[in-house]
């Protein structure tokens, strides 16, 4: 049904983002200490095109635990559109 057309991503998002932040965290935890405080920016090469239900959707049904302050999935087409997982 096109009600539900954006399942496929959102579950390919939540598949996804625990891998790469398991993996940048590894990659910066010695520098960590530097700075007090951390972003984590992806380019969303899977939803990119996610409108503001599949968004709600998103973040009502995944929960993804982590230590970054503030993780933000970014629209690789559009600059201006990102949103914090």
């Amino acid at each position: 049904m096109d009600g539900e057309s954006g399942g496929m991503v959102l579950s390919e998002l939540s598949t996804n983002i625990p891998l790469c932040i398991a993996e940048k965290t590894r990659k910066v935890k010695k520098l960590q200490s530097r700075y007090p405080e951390w972003w984590l920016v992806l380019t969303d090469h899977i939803g990119f095109r996610l409108d503001d239900l599949d968004r709600q959707q998103f973040r009502k049904s995944v929960s993804i635990a982590h230590s970054w302050d503030r993780v933000v999935l970014l629209n690789p087409a559009d600059h201006t559109d990102a949103f914090d997982v």
